[in-house]
Order: structure tokens, then C-alpha cells, then sequence
């Protein structure tokens, strides 16, 4: 029985010797393997993102004469409306619509300034016309407009149908096709 009590004692000691070898591999090397692990994919990480921030540090350079390219050239510049003062711009913005209203075969009533809207690098420049003109020259009027370099606006647009006295029986049926319109056309004008 005395070797068996060895052999069990022996055992014991050994299978304890196991546990503690155990307990201390999962409190401390378990944990310094899973840190190590962590840093070394974190340090992977922020190589990845060294070498993004090293290209586009590269591109920089590029990017900042290409900038440089499009504020010194005109392509910008030829959006908005030139001319001095925004009175000005709204001025020649007046005789460039009665000039397209005119040329369609429409007649000018009236053409008036709208107020001017100002922000930090360039000037709203707007105007109220009132025209009448045929559903066609009224088409070829918008699509002249809409094609104008600098850029023009159509803000508001209001048809109508001209009122002609019944007491005229004289009326020509040419009278009877206009339209009355009321257009706020707008642009940008850039403050030198």
C-alpha cells in the first residue's frame, strides 16, 4: 500500500504541477501573447496608413499647381458677369434681354433691376422683364437664355394670356397668340 500512497502522492504532485503551469501560462503568458499579437497588428495598421498619408502628401504637390491652373485661368471667370460695378453688369444683363426679346419677335414692356444679393466673392445681379411675345419666340427666348456665357438664371416665370377688348372686332388673330410674360432672370457678378 505504500507504493500506492507514493505513486497517488506522485501523481497528486505532478497533475498540481500541471495546474500551476497551467494557471500561470493563462495569467501571465497567455496574456503578453495576446498583447504582442494586438501591438504587432496594430503597428500593420498604422504602416498601412503611413503609406496612405505618404501618397497623398505625394499628390499634393500636383493637386496644388493644378489649383493654381484653374484660379489664374478664365474658365471660372467666364460664369460670372464683369463690368465695372454690379449697376453696370445689371445694366448690359438689361440690354442683352431686350436685344434677345427683340430678336424673337417679341416686344419689351418694361425691364427693371431687381435688388442686388451680395456674399463674400460675388454679387447677385437680377431683373424683371415684361414682354409679350408667340409661344415660339417665348421657347426660342428661354433657349437663348439658358445658352447665354456667363451663366444666366430663370428664377421665376409667369404666362398669361393677353386681355383684348371684345368692342375691336379688327382684332387680328396674330394679337390673339401672345402671351404675356414676366420672367426674373438672374447671374452672378464677380467683384474685382
Amino acid at each position: 500500500m505504500n507504493n500506492l500512497a507514493i505513486v497517488i502522492s506522485r501523481s497528486a504532485a505532478v497533475a498540481l504541477l500541471f495546474g500551476c503551469a497551467i494557471v500561470l501560462y493563462f495569467l501571465i503568458v497567455a496574456p503578453i501573447v495576446n498583447e504582442y499579437s494586438a501591438k504587432q497588428h496594430q503597428a500593420v495598421m498604422l504602416q498601412e496608413q503611413i503609406s496612405r498619408y505618404r501618397a497623398i502628401a505625394d499628390r499634393q504637390g500636383g493637386l496644388k499647381t493644378q489649383l493654381l491652373e484653374l484660379e489664374s485661368s478664365n474658365e471660372l471667370t467666364d460664369l460670372y458677369w464683369t463690368g465695372g460695378t454690379a449697376a453696370v453688369a445689371g445694366a448690359n444683363l438689361q440690354m442683352l434681354v431686350n436685344q434677345l426679346v427683340v430678336k424673337s419677335g417679341g416686344s419689351v414692356q418694361s425691364i427693371a433691376n431687381l435688388t442686388d444679393k451680395k456674399s463674400e466673392q460675388a454679387a447677385t445681379i437680377a431683373i424683371k422683364v415684361l414682354f409679350s411675345a408667340e409661344m415660339a419666340a417665348i421657347q426660342k427666348i428661354l433657349h437663348e437664355i439658358e445658352r447665354q456665357q456667363p451663366i444666366l438664371f430663370v428664377d421665376t416665370i409667369e404666362l398669361r394670356k393677353r386681355r383684348v377688348r371684345k368692342r375691336r372686332k379688327a382684332v387680328s388673330n396674330d394679337q390673339n397668340s401672345k402671351l404675356q410674360v414676366v420672367l426674373n432672370i438672374s447671374g452672378y457678378f464677380l467683384e474685382n
